[in-house]
């Protein structure tokens, strides 16, 4: 016989909360809530996947919860874009513990909207332990990105670890590529020039050895990838959209491929073959051959742009780049250089690719990405200049040995603007 689950209403922030609550009878039984998607998308307690986990959690001998967020059926108070949907999670959490005061274990779970208040609460609660945040600075960080980290982690009482590599030795690496790059341009060998900040996969696992966490979990859009830098290199790349999923066999034949490749060019440019190439191997191989298993946030959520730019903003005062309207990338120093080659060479930037696979998927018009790829791709001076300064390599030099390639109206035009 199927154990039996009561209504209640337990006191929240802006009122009561509706709730279905099954109690396990067995002492120290572990205790879980479960959280739903968006109020104002028809999210609800009700919601199948809610009940699926709830069920779950029923069977497998847990207390259980779920609630109806504030102005969501018969709870009281209206939405509250986050802020509010909090605080009644955490007088959900408290009300099953204080029904449970013999409880084994805590679990907090949840579905789209759900999940990301469940992730905020988890980091604010006491008996939530070894969640911490990971970053890597190889030397091109932004001042930009560490305040907003700081802001993030500072207001979630989390711990945050940064890594950091040997920063003038990484210094030196990008140079001693960039002028080898400079002197013989070569689209496909652009990624070079990031070379160094492929090992962040690797401080990660180690990091979370270290601090004994069981899952890491990364906050990279879905719409990140770059496949465009495997055609440039000759290669065709394999889309992994949908259902479908590259074999093994296809994967590390493309890797086979791409590795050629970067032999191949590496060879027939000497100024290549320098003290960087082994930093540069350790990461291509740190980060196209894993050794664990990285979760995404937006497998468990759906990725939201605007909702997640505002919420930052109003959450954590996150700051925005005021030479770029994208809030992507602005954490890398080397964005704002390697795009305008892009943009010099093919006309096109990450910020295209990123905004096609937006309107793949049905989350952009075509006609508003081209007016929103028409201000991302303007190029960045100020920023291009401070890549230099940190590389040590004259702005003005630079320019002039990337004037000479083929430009592209735009760039043109730029240059008409600024003087070079």
């Amino acid at each position: 016989m199927k154990p039996k689950s009561q209504e209640v209403f337990i006191p929240g922030p802006a009122g009561r909360l509706e709730g279905k609550y099954y109690k396990n009878p067995k002492f120290g039984s572990p205790v879980a809530i479960v959280l739903q998607p968006h109020p104002q998308y028809g999210g609800s307690m009700n919601n199948k996947v809610v009940q699926v986990a709830y069920n779950i959690f029923l069977e497998n001998g847990f207390s259980v919860l779920k609630v109806n967020f504030r102005g969501v059926g018969k709870s009281d108070g209206v939405f509250d874009n986050g802020q509010g949907e909090l605080s009644d999670a955490a007088a959900a959490l408290d009300w099953i513990e204080r029904e449970n005061l013999d409880y084994s274990q805590c679990w907090v779970s949840g579905f789209s909207f759900g999940s990301l208040i469940c992730m905020q609460l988890i980091m604010r609660r006491p008996e939530v332990n070894n969640f911490v945040a990971v970053s890597y600075d190889w030397g091109m960080v932004t001042d930009l990105a560490r305040r907003n980290q700081a802001r993030v982690v500072g207001k979630l009482g989390v711990e945050h670890v940064w890594v950091s590599a040997d920063i003038q030795k990484k210094r030196v690496n990008i140079k001693k590529n960039f002028i080898a790059w400079l002197s013989k341009p070569e689209i496909g060998m652009v990624p070079i020039l990031m070379a160094g900040d492929k090992e962040w996969q690797k401080q990660l696992f180690n990091a979370a050895k270290n601090k004994k966490t069981k899952y890491i979990v990364q906050f990279q859009s879905p719409f990140e990838h770059t496949y465009f830098k495997y055609g440039f290199a000759g290669i065709k790349p394999i889309f992994t959209s949908g259902n479908r999923s590259e074999s093994y066999t296809e994967k590390y034949f493309m890797l086979f491929k791409l590795s050629l490749f970067y032999m191949k060019k590496m060879l027939s440019n000497p100024k290549y073959l320098n003290s960087s190439l082994l930093d540069s191997l350790k990461g291509f191989f740190s980060f196209y051959f894993k050794t664990g298993k990285i979760l995404s946030l937006f497998e468990f959520i759906k990725f939201d742009e605007n909702y997640i730019n505002e919420y930052l903003q109003r959450e954590f005062s996150w700051e925005c780049d005021d030479s770029t309207p994208t809030t992507w990338r602005i954490g890398d120093g080397t964005a704002p250089i390697y795009n305008y080659i892009y943009w010099i060479y093919a006309g096109f930037t990450e910020n295209d690719f990123f905004r096609s696979n937006q309107i793949r998927e049905g989350h952009l018009t075509r006609e508003k990405a081209l007016k929103i790829i028409h201000a991302e791709n303007q190029p960045r001076p100020e920023q291009i200049r401070n890549y230099c300064q940190l590389i040590d390599l004259d702005y003005d030099f630079v320019m002039s040995q990337l004037h000479k390639l083929k430009m592209n109206s735009l760039v043109k035009s730029w240059d008409t603007k600024v003087g070079s």
